[in-house]
């Protein structure tokens, strides 16, 4: 038994897999919570670590009812901070993930059209058919593994993994920094607090944030125009997503086009001239296919991760902040333009 407040919990992958430590001191795999290894906080931290795969690893807190042997969750030993900041680089790591998913579908369909096109065109023994067979079933399933992993997190980030609560996740974490930095103001025995170490070293520590070290950007003697950045933000969040869609329906609609001009082509008997002229056609709608292609992938890595909506209200409340701004008076008394 572990003694009164201590914390326990279990170690789960992205996909909800529980995991337990084997006999060489290793995390493997179990079939559910059950066969599961229970872990205390520090020793799940250490275990899962920091790392490029520790985004795809988290903790679930073991109550009473999973264990009458193990304390309840103890949330006053919660290091709130290090959870806002683990959900922040999850959150941010999802890009990656997703991308490192995607291709590894698109690396598993091209092993399985190598393997029909196999029975397509050639012949096979029992052996040989069987082997083929048990191949497509077990990249079909892999194939399913990964679609459900991509499903699941698209599930996450519409729900709560999105760069809205991320950004807030960071300010969250931010603010609790400062608590931890805060100095106590003496009302009356301010003697008592004199030669002390801890002082002195918060003292030093808020020197150096009230310090203001100016470097050259790229805003600096130019005369930079806010409030129509602002307003460029609000429109660019505004329209994007919408423009995302168009460009996705205007693939579809050539798509289609050349759909038509093939079947078409099946039906007629071409001379030259018209075989090169159906060729150009062809030619100039794939091009013009493709380029909309780029701009929607270029478009997408501009949106991925994004909570348009939420930003865009950020930035709508800004503007009307800015757009309510008064001019402020210097020392002089006269008023200063914004």
């Amino acid at each position: 038994m572990a003694e009164t407040g201590s914390q326990f919990c279990y170690i789960i992958d992205s996909a909800g897999t529980f995991y337990r430590v084997n006999t060489e001191n290793e995390l493997v795999a179990v079939s559910g919570k059950e066969e599961a290894g229970v872990f205390s906080m520090p020793e799940a931290s250490s275990r899962i670590g920091r790392g490029k795969k520790s985004c795809f690893y988290s903790t679930v807190p073991v109550v009473r009812d999973d264990r009458e042997d193990v304390e309840i969750h103890d949330m006053e030993k919660t290091d709130w901070m290090a959870y806002l900041q683990n959900f922040a680089f999850l959150v941010s790591s999802i890009p990656a993930y997703r991308e490192e998913l995607v291709k590894r579908e698109s690396e598993t369909d091209l092993k399985i059209s190598d393997i029909l096109h196999y029975i397509e065109l050639y012949e096979a023994d029992d052996e040989k058919a069987l082997k083929l067979v048990e191949m497509l079933r077990t990249y079909r399933e892999e194939r399913r593994d990964i679609k459900d992993e991509l499903l699941r997190l698209d599930l996450f980030q519409r729900s709560l993994g999105n760069s809205g609560n991320a950004a807030r996740a960071k300010e969250a974490a931010r603010q609790m920094e400062k608590l931890q930095k805060r100095r106590y103001t003496p009302r009356r025995l301010s003697e008592l607090f004199q030669n002390s170490d801890l002082r002195k070293r918060r003292d030093k520590e808020a020197r150096e944030e009230d310090t203001v070290e100016k470097q050259e950007t790229i805003y600096d003697g130019k005369k930079n125009d806010w409030l129509k950045f602002m307003e460029s933000q609000v429109l660019f969040y505004q329209e994007i997503k919408q423009y995302e869609k168009n460009l996705q329906a205007d693939i579809q609609e050539m798509y289609a086009r050349m759909e038509k001009m093939l079947e078409t082509m099946e039906r007629i008997s071409a001379n030259a001239a018209q075989g090169y002229q159906i060729f150009k056609l062809l030619q100039d709608m794939r091009l013009q296919r493709r380029k909309k292609l780029e701009e929607l992938e270029q478009v997408r890595c501009v949106t991925s991760g994004l909570d348009c909506k939420t930003l865009l209200a950020v930035f709508e409340r800004n503007l009307n902040r800015m757009t309510e701004l008064e001019p402020y008076e210097d020392s002089s008394g006269y008023p200063v333009a914004g």
